[in-house]
């Protein structure tokens, strides 16, 4: 074939490389444009895949009806790019105009978010749409190979052509929308930073302070989980998921710091048996995806998927194998141990022929905060599950590899529980967690929250009572459904403690954490 693929991956690498550029400018969008820069990877490295399939170049209906639904994926792919690289050309000139500015202005945020929103008007984010581009290439290269189309690609192709529709009735005011958020710019506004995104951190989030809840209240358009596909609307803090939307969809929003681990751990790997037909299979049950992240730049991709009749759950684990065919692994949750090695969760299936525990996977991560999310939403979604879970599997590991700083008990109405603060021995990094005192779920966080910024600041957390300290600003991600994290009247989170003294200790304890 003529088309030169190879180009259209160059401009995907491009459009990566200015992105990540944007991480410094604006790190509030850190996280969501780590997630974005990783789909773009991901994109060249199917469009790479693609050009190299043989059967690409033999003439035949097959070759003319991939021909046409490449054109479509490709032309709707490069208005996108051309949209994302006038935004990139732009800002270099507003930094010419202007050295020595300071990065993250609320002017350039505000044009993001706006960019972002009109992506968003248009039928698909910026982030769900590349992830429909990597979608259809998928598709093309399997149907190369004689493999059966699915009604997912079916549905994600129609999604592809009404983009590509809507992207082509509003060319000509895409334009004027894209010079007026450079209107919005003043000089001075910006100072760019030039370098190579490390493609080995995959989807994990940038080193960044934590979205304040005010200022995400303004910008909930961008609120989106990092390489996460649940459906796009407007984010509501964890503990506030509207009914209807599974706690698990609002997990990995990104609006957290980062801490790297030091040790670099086993490479991402399974070894399960492939199941070709698994995302099928799922269908049929009557599963919901309701987690996607990326590991080893985007190579690997781990689903999580849930079942409303009975919160049945599964994990997908899709990858290339060592001839670039994709292969699809999938078990349940509730047959399945997951334990921490250090950077690494490693998940244990029963081998029934000396009932040992067998590796079934092992998932490597760069920083704390995303292995803390997983292993939470893992657990929780596990032992959520109505079928249960046998005995010898019943119990997972994330201890040790983090110290308890300190430990006491929390009242809410009628019911205690447990409030912990965890420093990791690796990353420094440092959380809050809250379980259950008694009942099924004592081994199943309620919330967690990451607290390392507010070390040393005095104002953060203030006694509010006898026994309640109130945190002035806090982003608690909550593992159980209609769960709400307490408040007071101000609307700031609280914890109250049983024993007034525990009140006290934490106070005094806290900023001395790491010292």
């Amino acid at each position: 074939m003529s088309r030169k693929l190879d180009e259209y991956a160059k401009k995907a690498k491009g459009a990566a490389v200015q992105l990540a550029m944007f991480e410094t400018e604006i790190p509030d969008y850190a996280s969501e444009i780590t997630g974005i820069v990783a789909e773009l990877y991901a994109i060249a490295s199917a469009l790479h895949l693609l050009d190299e399939n043989p059967e690409l170049s033999r003439k035949g209906k097959t070759t003319r009806r991939i021909e046409r639904d490449l054109d479509i994926v490709l032309q709707s792919l490069t208005y996108t790019l051309e949209t994302v690289g006038t935004l990139s050309n732009k800002s270099k000139r507003k930094r010419k105009q202007a050295p020595g500015a300071f990065p993250g202005t609320p002017q350039y945020a505000e044009m993001w978010v706006d960019m972002c929103a009109d992506f968003e008007a248009e039928g698909a984010t910026l982030l769900s749409r590349l992830e429909l581009y990597r979608l259809n290439i998928w598709h093309l290269d399997d149907t190369l190979k004689g493999k059966e189309s699915s009604e997912e690609m079916s549905k994600s192709r129609h999604r592809l052509a009404k983009l590509l529709r809507n992207q082509e009735s509003d060319d000509e005011s895409d334009e004027e929308h894209i010079s007026s958020y450079f209107d919005k710019l003043h000089v001075g506004d910006l100072r760019y930073h030039h370098g190579m995104i490390d493609a080995s951190i995959g989807c994990e989030d940038p080193k960044t302070k934590g979205i304040k809840e005010d200022k995400a209240k303004n910008h909930t358009l961008l609120h989106l989980s990092c390489c996460c596909t649940a459906p796009s609307r407007p984010a509501a803090p964890a503990s506030d998921a509207p009914r209807g939307v599974h706690w698990a969809t609002k997990i990995f929003d990104g609006h957290h710091g980062r801490s790297d681990f030091r040790d670099y751990g086993v490479p991402t790997k399974c070894l399960g048996r492939d199941e070709p037909n698994a995302i099928e299979l799922f269908q049929q049950q009557k599963y919901q995806k309701v987690v996607e992240i990326p590991f080893e730049a985007a190579d690997i991709w781990v689903r999580l998927y849930w079942r409303p009749e009975d919160n049945r759950a599964r994990i997908l684990f899709l990858a290339l194998d060592e001839f670039g065919n994709r292969v699809r692994f999938s078990f349940s949750l509730a047959n399945l141990r997951i334990t921490r090695q250090g950077c690494c969760l490693q998940l244990c299936r029963v081998n029934r022929h000396d009932q040992g525990l067998d590796l079934w996977a092992n998932l490597r991560f760069n920083m704390y905060e995303r292995m803390v999310l997983f292993w939470c939403t893992f657990v929780a979604l596990k032992r959520q599950d109505e079928r249960g879970t046998a005995q010898e599997l019943a119990t997972d590991y994330f201890q040790p590899g983090e110290d308890e700083e300190f430990g006491g008990l929390v009242q809410e109405g009628k019911s205690i529980q447990a409030f912990r603060v965890w420093r990791d021995l690796d990353s420094g990094a440092v959380r809050f967690e809250v379980m259950p005192r008694r009942g099924r779920y004592t081994t199943v966080p309620i919330w967690t929250a990451f607290v390392t910024p507010y070390i040393g600041q005095e104002d953060w957390m203030k006694l509010v009572g006898k026994s309640t300290i109130q945190f002035k600003e806090l982003h608690p991600y909550v593992f159980h459904q209609g769960y709400v994290v307490p408040r007071g009247k101000t609307g700031r989170y609280q914890v109250t403690f049983k024993d007034p003294e525990d009140a006290l200790i934490l106070m005094d304890v806290f900023h001395e954490i790491g010292l």
